[in-house]
């Protein structure tokens, strides 16, 4: 990457790993702001209250401030940068001091965005997230492969790119390497995506989905009639957005088994994996017929992810570098990279 394009990447302290192998790709430093309150030995007399704060930077604008949200804190912390960053003081050669850069917010993990259609329609929570960022200062966010799209309509004064995960997903089926391979959408919105993949991979026609049935009082699914292809002895690959319990798609997987396929993997592009006293989807995995589970590393996973055989985090600092470098050139479709994401809102 030339001087001209070099670029500011900060990052949180939930989740820096992300932005340091991305900023590895880019050959670009990082900064990792730290809170500044009583857990980091400042005077604050409320224990996990703290500030996020901006150093004079000498490097050209935009900034680009890369946080996952999962939890409050790491939701905070994407806030407080923003704010921080849109009121601090940036050193460029050819301006001398300006004040002020609106960023460019890579969240490769939306929190709340989780929300299946119904009532609203969408996550209120997200949408206050959304709308606070705004008022933050935000030009732009990008995420991956967001759950429920109708988020972005409430963004009014910013711009939103949802990028399309299809050469992440693909690169893990590829790690995989699966012989006779069939790729199943466990519902029918999910089986574009398998189709993309499918498509990436050079099997065209090897797609199926099933119905998926929905108690709309308790929330619960049933699976229904599959459509597709014979499964005749190919090797299934479940391919979605989200993984948390794993309930879903090792239900979908064993279904494929009694339907005649060989066996099968899942394949997703995020994994809050849940293991807690509510669900366990470590035991779900270990128990299934499963032969593999891929995700990507756009969260950070606790350490029990590391030992399952069964698990890979796919690493996505090379897809994220190449999004950085697409958004930097200034032209959001130079390349083919994002498989059809769409930009929802020209605001600046």
């Amino acid at each position: 990457m030339s001087e001209r394009a070099k670029l500011a990447l900060l990052t949180g302290t939930t989740y820096p790993e992300l932005a340091r192998s991305i900023s590895r790709n880019l050959a670009t430093p990082h900064i990792a702001l730290n809170g500044l309150g009583r857990e980091f030995g400042g005077n604050d007399a409320i224990s996990h209250e703290f500030a996020m704060r901006m150093p004079v930077m000498d490097w050209h604008k935009p900034v680009y401030i890369i946080n996952s949200t999962f939890n409050p804190r790491s939701t905070e912390e994407l806030s407080q940068m923003t704010d921080a960053v849109a009121g601090a003081e940036l050193l460029s050669p050819q301006e001398g001091l300006s004040v002020g850069s609106r960023p460019i917010l890579i969240v490769p993990h939306w929190a709340y965005a989780r929300q299946d259609k119904r009532g609203l329609g969408y996550s209120q929570t997200a949408v206050n997230h959304v709308r606070r960022l705004e008022e933050d200062g935000a030009a732009m966010i990008v995420t991956v492969d967001l759950h429920n799209k109708s988020i972005i309509e409430k963004s009014k004064r910013m711009s939103w790119y949802d990028v399309e995960p299809i050469e992440l997903l693909a690169q893990a089926v590829k790690q995989m390497d699966p012989k006779t391979p069939i790729f199943i959408g466990p519902d029918k919105s999910a089986h574009i995506r398998a189709q993309h993949v499918a498509n990436e991979l050079g099997f065209p026609h090897n797609t199926g989905y099933f119905d998926k049935n929905r108690d709309p009082r308790l929330g619960g699914t049933e699976l229904g009639i599959f459509w597709g292809d014979m499964l005749g002895g190919r090797f299934a690959i479940i391919v979605d957005d989200i993984l948390s319990t794993s309930g879903s798609a090792i239900k979908a997987g064993e279904r494929l088994l009694r339907l005649g396929a060989r066996g099968y993997g899942i394949v997703t592009t995020h994994a809050p994996i849940v293991k807690d006293d509510y669900a366990d989807a470590q035991e779900k995995i270990e128990s299934s017929n499963a032969s593999w589970v891929c995700f990507s590393d756009s969260l950070p996973q606790p350490g029990w992810v590391k030992s399952d055989k069964k698990l890979h985090v796919i690493p996505s600092c090379r897809f994220w570098a190449k999004v950085i470098e697409e958004i930097d050139s200034g032209d959001l479709h130079r390349g083919n990279l994002y498989h059809g994401g769409k930009l929802y809102s020209q605001a600046t």
